[in-house]
This record gives C-alpha cells, structure tokens and sequence, in this order.
C-alpha cells in the first residue's frame, strides 16, 4: 500500500475518513514582523525594546528559552563579590558546549535565588506545557554568578538571579551544587565535579590550556609543595610543566572520597603540553600571587592530535582577533582574508558582490596599522613596537594590560579605523557598490550595528600597509563612530538602513557572515602554517 502523503488522503476518503480529523493539533504560531526583524538586526548595541527569539523559536506554549549552566571549581563564591580575574581566565579557559546543562530560566533563576541552594522543589520541566514554575523575582539578591559573552563584551559581568536572560552563559562555583552525574539536579548541595578539562580535550590539537590551582590536590601541604614550583620565576614553561609532574601526587584521589570529591585531574593535560607544537605561555589570573595557581596555554596546540572540526573564532574573541602563534603582517593576512572571501563568494553563487566582499576582506583589518596599537600588540612597550611591517596578529601573548600601556582609547575598534583607511584607499574607486564594503568592514567583528561605543580624541596617522606607503585621511572624515560620519549624504546609522533596503536584512548578514568565516579559516590556517 502507498503510504505517501500524496496518496494516503486518497486511500482514507475511500473508506470514508476525513484526513484531517487524524492530524495532531497545531499549536497557533506567532508572526515575525518587519519592526521585529529590524530590531533584531540592530546587534551594537542591543535595543531596548528586543523581541523575545525564544517566542518564534519555540512557540507561546512550550517550554521557556535555557540558560546554560557551567560549574568551575577554580572560581570560588568569594571569586564573585571581588571580581579577581574571572573574565581574564574564561579568556583562557573559555568555556565549551560539553561542559554545559541548559536549565530554563525561571529554573536558575530559582535556584540561584534560594539562599543556600538545595531548592528540591526546582526541576527543569513544569507540571505543564508553558508554565514557568514559582516568581522568584524581588525576593532577595541571592547567589551571584558570572555570565559569559566573551572577553570584553559589556554583558559579560558578575549578575545576580533577576539579571538573568534568555540563552545566558553562567559560570558557577562548583561550591554551589546543583549537578551530580546525571546531570540537572538543585536538590543537591555538594561539590559539582569540574569537566572542563575533559569538555576541552577534543581541542587540543588547536590549542590546550591547562590549570593548575589548589583544586587538584587533596591537603594544603601538597599544594604548597606545588606552589614551590609556581613561584619559580626562573624556570622555563617547558621545564616547569616537567617539574609540576614530577611535584603531583601520584595518586591524586588520596583521602577519602566519601567525604570530599575527587581532585580535578590534570596529569594528563600535563603530559599533552609536553608535546606542544610551539612555546607555553604561563597566565597568572588568580591574582598577582603566583602561588595562588596558573594556567599554561600551548596557543598551538598538541602534535598528534586529531582535534574537532571547526575554524579559530578569531572575530569573535579580541584576544584571538590580535595572537597567533607566530607574527603575521597585515598585508599577509589581508591577502589570505580576501581570497578566501572570494572563493566563498563564488561558490555561494555571489558573483554580482564577489568582487566587493573580497576588497572588504583585503582592507578589513587596515586600522589595526594605527601605532598606538602596533604597540598593543608589542605587550604595550614602544620599544618593542615592530620596525618592519604593520601586523594584524603578533606572536606573543595577548595582555590585558597592554591596551591602556599602549594609550588606546577604552572601546576602540581597529574595525572604525579600518573604514576611515578604506575611503582613502585607491581601490575604493573599482567597487561596484563602495557602501557595501565600508559596511562589511565596520561589521565584520558584529559591532557598529549600528554604534560604536568610544570617542578617539587624539587618533595618530596609521603606519604603511595594503599597498599604500603614506595615508592620506583628511580630518574631517571622521569614521564611522562618529555621528559627523557623512558618506554620500549618510551617516552611519543611515548607511545600515539603505544597504538593508537594498540588499534584504537576511542578506546583507549573510554577505557579513562570508567575510567573518573567510577570516576565520585564514587565522587558523596561519596559526598552524
């Protein structure tokens, strides 16, 4: 018999039943309206009025959007009130998918809000299809919890329980509870294990970084005896790994495991690094205390390991935006961006903008030739500011210090300075749409969406780069996080709206996402060149 869809209808009227009386019923489905799709696009920053994704996403009737739950047992709650460099190690120890239970958000909320956890009367599913369990708003500050959305994106701060939204990241002590082996469970009071050594394993051939803290022994008399090791200033980082091995208890799980969990295991993270394809860089982000506990980082990764599929963010993340394992010159990496952009381009079908996505890629990061951030990239010392060409990348670590020593602006984006370079460029001329391509450069790190958010009152003249031996911008072409910005008659703002008439809000985001996959295939494959 035809089971098919066009058939069966035909077969059920013949023995007299009507189809659609066997059809499950369909749930009413919200309207996306133009207003909300706009709103939607304006990403920099958020609006105001931000309609609700989770209501298209999964309809008025189901479930509430998540929050994602992370547990880290190097973060203490005292961590919290103080700060103490939290955002500084999630740069380095960023937090991974496999590490992390979605709970609904009225579910953390709750939880979170409840003074000493151990909430049992909190699950993650309601009694019924749309319920949101109890209103714990306004009943107490509750325990604090670090949401992550990179490293220095502005949502990115300690939160209380009614700061959470919809799709938050949290980072939460394991001190908290709330999780045992089968996973969702705020009954629970006792310590949560710490997977992110583990969740992050698929990814050491990329890069491993490795954390070594009091929660990997037992006694405070063996972490004393490891934070000889640390406080070692002369030792070298492959020689320091070698030594912590040497310094680890051999059986990390002594004492008794009925009364405390078992240490986070690093043994073997440890050994990784000893395979390292380039330097280790050692990161003290706990405090200025070296024997409070470091993190190694092999920024290259680990030989022989055949890591997850999937591209370096290096848009995303500004620490991943400005290293690489090696130095790279601008020139180096506007070549590579723009031919892979225009591979992209070409194989999507795009050839009537090919031209102008791979121009855009080719000056994309033009603004990062500024001096003052050339010195950023030298750790924040002129003098050790490259004589040689201008780089997009250096080959050191990324320091947050380096910025203010440097004399950059707070917030200011080399992507503002990129357009400004861009209009003075030569080949700004051969573009077949020039407000296409002034626009994919400002995007392409999904800021200025439409506003920036930093004056630059003393901006210095860009070093040579891109062809171009002395630039040319005149001072009243402000860029485009300026309101003074005039480009055709437009401003910044006005620019957006045009190209998203012109072009379709969907596809002026698609052309923005072809040049950010384009320069995130190209930082990985100079990382691992």
């Amino acid at each position: 018999m035809d089971f098919g869809v066009d058939e069966m209808p035909n077969r059920l009227a013949e023995a007299g039943i009507n189809a659609d009386s066997l059809a499950a019923v369909r749930p009413d489905a919200p309207v996306v309206m133009p207003a909300y799709l706009d709103l939607w696009s304006q990403t920099s920053p958020r609006p105001a009025v931000d309609p609700e994704v989770a209501l298209f996403l999964h309809g008025a009737e189901r479930t509430a959007a998540g929050v994602s739950v992370v547990w880290r047992s190097d973060i203490a709650e005292a961590d919290l009130d103080e700060g103490n460099g939290i955002e500084e190690l999630l740069r380095l120890v960023p937090p991974h998918a496999a590490e992390a239970i979605e709970v609904p958000l009225w579910a953390a909320r709750a939880w979170l809000s409840t003074a000493n956890g151990g909430a049992a009367e909190i699950s993650d599913a309601p009694e019924r299809a749309g319920g949101e369990g109890a209103d714990v708003s306004g009943q107490g500050q509750g325990r604090r919890t670090f949401r992550w959305a990179g490293a220095g994106d502005g949502r990115t701060a300690v939160v209380g329980p009614d700061d959470l939204r919809a799709g938050d990241l949290v980072i939460v002590p394991s001190e908290y509870g709330g999780c045992d082996t089968f996973g969702w469970a705020p009954e629970l009071t006792g310590k949560v294990r710490d997977v992110a050594d583990k969740a992050a394993e698929p990814y050491w051939g990329r890069r491993c970084a490795v954390r070594v803290t009091r929660d990997i022994v037992r006694s405070d008399a063996q972490w004393e005896h490891l934070s000889v090791v640390l406080t070692d200033e002369g030792a070298s980082a492959a020689d320091l790994v070698d030594r912590l091995l040497d310094a680890l208890p051999s059986d990390a799980a002594q004492g008794n495991p009925e009364r405390e969990p078992e240490p986070r295991n690093v043994r073997e993270s440890l050994k990784a690094l000893q395979e390292a394809k380039g330097r280790i860089d050692i990161h003290f982000p706990y405090s200025r205390d070296r024997g409070k506990g470091a993190v190694l980082v092999a920024e290259r990764g680990i030989r022989n390991r055949r890591d997850s599929e999937g591209a370096v963010p290096a848009t995303e993340n500004d620490g991943a935006s400005h290293t690489s394992s090696k130095p790279i010159p601008l020139d180096d990496h506007g070549r590579d961006v723009a031919e892979l952009a225009e591979r992209f381009s070409l194989t999507l079908g795009l050839e009537d903008v090919a031209n102008d996505v791979r121009l855009a890629a080719y000056l994309h990061d033009a603004g990062k030739a500024d001096p003052r951030f050339q010195t950023m990239l030298a750790g924040g010392d002129p003098w050790n500011r490259p004589d040689g060409p201008a780089l997009a990348k250096s080959g050191r670590s990324w320091s947050p210090t380096a910025w203010d020593s440097a004399g950059l602006p707070r917030g200011w984006r080399h992507e503002a300075l990129s357009v400004r370079m861009a209009r003075a460029h030569p080949r700004l001329a051969d573009a077949r749409d020039p407000a296409l391509v002034l626009w994919l450069i400002g995007s392409h790190h999904g800021l200025g969406r439409p506003f920036y958010g930093f004056i630059d009152p003393r901006p210095e003249g860009p070093a040579p780069c891109l062809e171009v031996d002395s630039w040319r911008i005149l001072p009243d072409e402000v860029g485009p996080q300026s309101f003074a910005f005039d480009f055709a008659g437009a401003d910044w703002p006005a620019l957006f709206e045009d190209l998203k008439r012109r072009y379709g809000i969907w596809r002026l985001a698609h052309l923005e996402a072809v040049l950010r996959l384009a320069d995130h295939r190209a930082s990985e494959q100079e990382s691992e060149s």
